[in-house]
Order: structure tokens, then C-alpha cells, then sequence
């Protein structure tokens, strides 16, 4: 696919499986922890998933977490399946990962789509979702998401930290995160910890006006392209500065 400045967007329309039993794009669209785009097919609109963008120095990261996703969810298909359960998403989300496969035929290849976003961005998300619950599962805390949040710390059944990740740190962006931030968490009692994950550089003053609307931020930058791993450094200072933890 093709967004409106040129730029090339590998795709997946989420038919995975090759036909065998309950696995194809109803598991895969109940499951899939990466952004999901709709587009423009024709005539009509689409949902596809945003695996990678032409020309990143992140392609071969963004593929990469694309393939250990399918590989997720068709083993959520298997183990429900030894269990004798339906398949779908449970309440949360572990951190299972499996060695990298050939992408085989499943992947749609490239079709021409107008999209008006920053593509490299949604491709994006999914490593630095992966990389943060990684660091707050290793840290001890349970983490889950749903198809609203992004992702979330949990303590039994109450949800005691929210975040919200963005890719880039435009004006578009942080608004949305605040709106997302404060409406999943509007119903909360007592209200969860916000968290806004951006790229480092926001500056002070934005920094202050998210505080007093009660949303931290934590900042990533991104490692030498050659591993296009996302650095959460932050984290550390996040948890040990407040007194409840997460």
C-alpha cells in the first residue's frame, strides 16, 4: 500500500492459517497486539495490519515483531485447543515469544492504498509496546491490553497503571493520547496512574501542563539502527519515584 506522500507500506490483511481449523482472521484480528489501519481498497474500506514501511531503518525490527505476533496467536489457537476451550483473547496478555519463521505465502504483498498518516509510526508501535511490557514484566508487575489500551499494569482485577504509546511526538499525537488517557481511566475507581510513552524531547513546560491534568510522561529513543530496538531508560526513575509503585 501507498500513502499519499509515496511512501510504501507492507500490509497484512490478517488470513493466517492456510485454511486449518480455527485459525484465520477472526483469531488473528481478536488477538493481534500490533495497529490496525483502515484503508481504502477500491471501492470500498479495509482493515489491514501495518507490518512494516518500505525504506524504515526499522523494517527488518518491524517484520520481525509481525511474524513472533502470528506465531503468538497461533499458538494461543493450539493450547485452547489442548485445553478443549474456544479461542479468543483472554483478560491478559503474556509475553510468550517463538523463533523467527519464513514468512511463507501468508503475507499479502504490496497493493496501492491512500492512507493520510505516518505510517512509519504505526509500524512502530508494536516493538515499543513489546519492549515496555517486557521491562515492566521483568520488574515484576502483571501487564495486559485490550483493543482500547495500549497497555496496562493490573493488581487482581484492578487496573492500577494505564499507558498510552506514540510513536511521534506531534501536536496530533500527544492531544490524542491525552484524550485516549483520560477517557479509558474516566471510569476507573480510584483512577488509575496515566502514562503518556513518547519519543525523548518533550519539553518542560508540555511536560508541566500534562502533570496538572494528572499524566506523566516516560520517554524512549531509539537504539542504532541495526537492532531498531526502542530504549526505555525512564522507567526505572518512573517506578522508584513514586511511592505505590505502578
Amino acid at each position: 500500500m501507498v500513502d499519499e506522500q509515496g511512501r510504501t507500506l507492507l500490509a497484512h490483511r490478517g488470513r493466517i492459517g492456510g485454511g486449518r481449523k480455527n485459525i484465520g482472521s477472526e483469531l488473528f484480528w481478536s488477538n493481534y497486539d500490533g495497529k490496525r489501519l483502515t484503508v481504502w481498497d477500491g471501492d470500498r474500506e479495509t482493515e489491514v495490519a501495518a507490518v512494516a514501511e518500505i525504506g524504515s531503518p526499522r523494517f527488518l525490527r518491524q517484520i520481525q515483531f509481525f511474524v513472533y505476533e502470528v506465531e503468538r496467536i497461533k499458538a494461543l489457537a493450539a493450547r485452547d485447543l489442548s485445553d478443549g476451550q474456544s479461542t479468543g483473547r483472554s483478560g491478559h496478555t503474556g509475553s510468550a515469544r517463538f523463533e523467527l519463521k519464513s514468512l511463507g505465502k501468508e503475507f499479502e504483498g504490496i497493493k496501492t492504498y491512500r492512507i493520510n498518516r505516518e505510517v512509519n509510526a504505526v509500524c512502530d508501535h508494536g516493538p515499543i509496546v513489546e519492549k515496555l511490557r517486557k521491562l515492566l514484566r521483568s520488574r515484576g508487575y502483571s501487564t495486559g491490553k485490550d483493543k482500547l489500551r495500549d497497555l496496562y499494569v493490573y493488581h487482581g482485577r484492578k487496573v492500577t497503571s494505564l499507558f498510552e504509546v506514540k510513536p511521534s511526538a506531534d501536536r496530533q499525537s500527544i492531544y490524542s493520547a491525552v484524550g485516549q488517557l483520560l477517557l479509558h481511566s474516566a471510569n476507573v475507581n480510584p483512577r488509575s496512574r496515566l502514562i503518556l510513552v513518547t519519543p525523548d524531547g518533550i519539553s518542560p513546560n508540555l511536560q508541566s501542563a500534562l502533570r496538572r491534568i494528572g499524566i506523566e510522561t516516560l520517554g524512549f529513543k531509539w537504539a542504532r539502527w541495526r537492532t531498531g530496538l526502542p530504549r526505555i531508560e525512564g522507567l526505572k526513575v518512573l517506578v522508584t519515584g513514586h511511592k505505590t509503585g505502578l
